[in-house]
């Protein structure tokens, strides 16, 4: 993935320099060889997805993932979500990836841009930065996230504020003071 190269990775952040890694997968006689798709999936479609390879169950308790087996065996290459939240810090709605557009929703970061990375074991001090207004962006022209398109796009923007005001009745989000109606805890494992 040579665009992946001059991303600048904000580190612990969610813009796509974190993000956008690659992934290989290998099953002979399933996935096609050779087979390069450029549709993000996440993590937590990784569960429902050999959840379906091996026809077993998910678990009772409601996840977010959806199965991705399509886009992996070369069926076709539509995501199986609307959108991808992105939250970060605590319960914090801080993007969503809707297509080919990010949207930024106002928020602080921690960021080591123009720092010392530190040495000898030490690291460096992270400095705090602040997206200060609504920031969107078509990552099919600007992957660097670099242009800033909000102003012309209004609609995109309405659009995906809606997918967030629906999101944050489900989970909440605390950049807004917002409760959600179907908050779940953490996975918590007993020896």
């Amino acid at each position: 993935m040579p665009e992946v190269q001059n991303l600048y990775v904000r580190e612990t952040t969610t813009w796509e320099g974190v993000h956008r890694v690659p992934f290989i997968a290998r099953f002979p006689n399933k996935i096609p060889a050779g087979l390069s798709v450029k549709t993000p999936i996440m993590a937590i479609d990784i569960l429902p997805t050999i959840a379906e390879i091996t026809d077993d169950n998910l678990p009772k308790l409601k996840i977010d993932g959806k199965s991705a087996w399509n886009i992996f065996s070369g069926k076709n290459s539509e995501s199986p979500h609307k959108a991808y939240f992105f939250y970060h810090g605590y319960n914090e709605l801080q993007a969503i990836r809707f297509g080919k557009w990010k949207l930024y929703f106002p928020h602080t970061y921690k960021t080591m841009k123009g720092q010392d990375t530190g040495s000898n074991g030490i690291p460096g001090k992270y400095n705090e930065a602040e997206v200060k207004e609504i920031e969107l962006y078509d990552l099919s022209n600007d992957i660097r996230e670099s242009k800033n398109i909000a102003h012309l796009y209004p609609e995109i923007v309405n659009e995906i504020e809606v997918l967030a005001k629906d999101m944050k009745c489900q989970l909440g989000d605390s950049l807004t003071d917002s409760e959600g109606m179907e908050n779940r805890t953490a996975a918590n494992f007993e020896k």
